[in-house]
């Protein structure tokens, strides 16, 4: 099978997943993944071969002050509505637009895409691929405490 996995260029969204990629290429499956050139040196240890972005913007935690010097003026909410704005949404369509070029080279047969890409709906309804969707978030049980036990 073919599998495309799907990052953005950020440690905490790109190494959760590396787990599931390798036991996949362990199997024989071909995996390629698409991300930031960030990420070539551990794509090329991993032995799976990197898919860059090409129109899609490389945002990582060193380089958002250099891409858009006024986020150092922001803070709280609007911070967050900013990085939500400019770090998530405006590349959607470039990811879109991306994987659909790699999809003409490289006919995946499903894509592993991490979760604050957004693009999930998009590559399922218009190029009909079967998606996964990576969410890079530890599942905590809740606090005991909270709940009365048995006797109580």
């Amino acid at each position: 099978m073919k599998v495309l996995f799907a990052s953005q260029a950020i440690d905490g969204h790109f190494n959760p997943m590396t787990g599931l990629a390798m036991r996949l290429k362990e199997r024989g499956h071909d995996v390629r993944w698409y991300t930031g050139p960030v990420f070539t040196a551990k794509l090329r240890d991993l032995g799976i071969p990197l898919l860059p972005f090409t129109r899609a913007i490389e945002h990582r935690a060193g380089n958002l002050t250099e891409l858009y010097p006024e986020r150092a003026r922001l803070k709280g909410p609007r911070a967050i509505g900013f990085d939500g704005e400019k770090v998530f949404a405006s590349n959607i369509t470039n990811f879109f637009e991306d994987i659909s070029g790699i999809r003409a080279d490289f006919p995946f047969d499903v894509a592993v895409v991490d979760a604050t890409m957004f693009v999930h709906r998009l590559l399922s309804h218009l190029l009909g691929t079967p998606v996964i969707n990576f969410v890079a978030v530890p599942n905590t049980p809740p606090m005991a405490s909270r709940y009365p036990g048995r006797d109580g």
